[in-house]
C-alpha cells in the first residue's frame, strides 16, 4: 500500500463504486468474472480493478484451480476507509444533492408522494437526460401550487446540474385510474423522496 495515496480518489470512478458495493458486502467471495457479472462490467475490468483494490490493500486472491478467487481483507486501513467512503457517497453524489433540493423545494405543499423514477432513479442517466419526477397530490389546487413550485425547482435544477426537470403531476383520483399502466409500475421502481 502506498501510504501518501489518497485512496477516495483510487475509488472514484463509476466501475470501481459498482465492483465497490461487492466488495464491502459481508462475505464476499468472487472471480473477477463472477465480479464484473454481478456489478454489471466487464470482466477484464472487474480483474484489472481488484488488481487495483490489492495494492490498496483492499482485497486478496487465492487460487481455485485455473480462477483467482478474491476477497476482501476486513482488517485493513483500505477496507475501513473505503466503507467509510461508500456509505458516505452521498455526499459525493448529485443525485444525493438532488433528492434534498427538492425535498426542500416540496416542503410546506400538500405532496403525498414524490418519486425520482426513469433513467436516473435506474443509473442509466445520460449528461443530458430529463431528470423525470413523479408527484402525487390531493387535488387539482395542490395541483396548481405545486407546478408553480416546481417551475423554481425546475429553474435550479437546470443550473445546478445542467439537466431538465420534468414533472409528472397526478392527484389520487389520476393515479387510481392510471394504477395498471406501465409507467406508473416504473414509478413505482423509483426513488421515493417523499
Amino acid at each position: 500500500m502506498i501510504l501518501n495515496d489518497n485512496i477516495i480518489t483510487k475509488l472514484s470512478s463509476g466501475a470501481k463504486i459498482k465492483a465497490l458495493k461487492y466488495v464491502l458486502l459481508p462475505g464476499f467471495r468472487m472471480t473477477g468474472r463472477e465480479l464484473g457479472k454481478a456489478a454489471g462490467i466487464s470482466h477484464t475490468m472487474a480483474i484489472k480493478i481488484l488488481g487495483e483494490f490489492e495494492a490498496l490493500n483492499l482485497v486478496s486472491g487465492f487460487r481455485a484451480g485455473r480462477s483467482v478467487v478474491w476477497s476482501p481483507k476486513t482488517e485493513s486501513y483500505a477496507y475501513a476507509a473505503a466503507k467509510e467512503f461508500y456509505h458516505k457517497k452521498g455526499g459525493y453524489l448529485p443525485v444525493e444533492h438532488l433528492k434534498n433540493v427538492i425535498k426542500k423545494d416540496l416542503g410546506g405543499l400538500p405532496v403525498k408522494k414524490a418519486v425520482l423514477f426513469g433513467s436516473v432513479a435506474e443509473e442509466r442517466e445520460r449528461y443530458s437526460s430529463d431528470i423525470d419526477l413523479f408527484v402525487l397530490v390531493s387535488s387539482e389546487n395542490a395541483r396548481q401550487k405545486t407546478e408553480n413550485r416546481l417551475e423554481k425547482t425546475g429553474e435550479k435544477t437546470l443550473v445546478l446540474y445542467g439537466n431538465t426537470l420534468n414533472p409528472y403531476i397526478l392527484t389520487e383520483k389520476e393515479f387510481k385510474r392510471k394504477k395498471k399502466l406501465a409507467l406508473v409500475k416504473n414509478i413505482e421502481r423509483g426513488i421515493r423522496i417523499l
